[in-house]
């Protein structure tokens, strides 16, 4: 396995295209099937609409996520708790979730979010991994 990896562009944007029908859509680029010590994705994001109907989710480890482009609102808390916190995360903008703690998110208006997020621990892509519901 080389030291480095190097996506162009136009890969990316090769694997970010899809339907209008597409409600999320990730794009996993480094994971445990090219790296042993990092783990990052571009994904795109479009409204759903049910944020107050989605299950909470954490991660065994911390996550970064940078916003390329859109909008997103991202909820702390867990279902007994509620929503504890709230933000929304603009493009340029950068956020931290600790390892553990309970989150949702959603994009925000029409337009598409573009996302990048980078975690310690490379994810099992296949299973979800190591993103958790509870």
């Amino acid at each position: 396995m080389s030291d480095y990896l190097l996506f162009r562009r136009a890969e990316i944007m090769s694997r970010l295209s899809g339907t209008d029908a597409d409600l999320q859509r990730r794009v996993w680029l480094i994971g445990k099937q090219n790296a042993s010590k990092s783990f990052g994705a571009v994904f795109t994001r479009r409204r759903r609409g049910d944020l107050e109907t989605q299950a909470w989710r954490y991660h065994d480890d911390e996550e970064v996520e940078f916003i390329a482009a859109g909008r997103m609102v991202v909820q702390i808390g867990s279902n007994e708790e509620g929503v504890l916190e709230q933000f929304e995360a603009a493009a340029g903008d950068m956020f931290y979730i600790p390892a553990g703690v309970k989150h949702r998110g959603d994009a925000v208006g029409d337009d598409l979010c573009i996302g990048v997020l980078f975690c310690p621990e490379p994810y099992d892509i296949n299973t979800g991994q190591p993103s958790i519901v509870g």
